[in-house]
């Protein structure tokens, strides 16, 4: 099997698991806290940024992570659970490489520009229906 297939299955299985996690948390969080705040999606924009840190650190520090563990882990397992845990990690990359404007930028843009879209999206459905 090529490389490149190999990963892809190995990213889809983390995937589902990052996902029906991410499923459980929210469910969990909308049926238990009555306050009106988005604990659960916070939730787990924290738990994926602090776990993608921590796979981050064990295969870039100690090379102790294969790079199909990596994949799983990384891009399937956080991925799944939470984009958020990447934009959280490419943030810090920025940062650490000097590069603190761009990352803001980033940060800034990202979140901007990502509720204007949804308000693009709401509105063309409004259009045509």
């Amino acid at each position: 099997m090529p490389q490149m297939i190999r990963l892809l299955l190995i990213v889809t299985a983390g995937s589902g698991i990052g996902g029906a996690a991410r499923y459980l948390i929210q469910y969990y969080a909308q049926s238990k806290l009555s306050f009106n705040f988005p604990w659960g999606t916070w939730a787990i924009n924290i738990i994926g940024s602090f776990i993608i840190g921590l796979f981050f650190a064990l295969s870039e520090e100690s090379k102790f992570i294969s790079q199909e563990a990596r994949v799983f882990l990384m891009a399937g397992l956080c991925g799944g659970f939470t984009t958020f845990s990447a934009f959280t990690i490419e943030n810090y990359k920025l940062i650490q490489n000097g590069q603190a404007t761009t990352a803001l930028l980033y940060i800034v843009s990202s979140v901007v520009v990502g509720i204007l879209a949804i308000y693009a999206g709401i509105a063309l459905v409004k259009q045509f229906a």
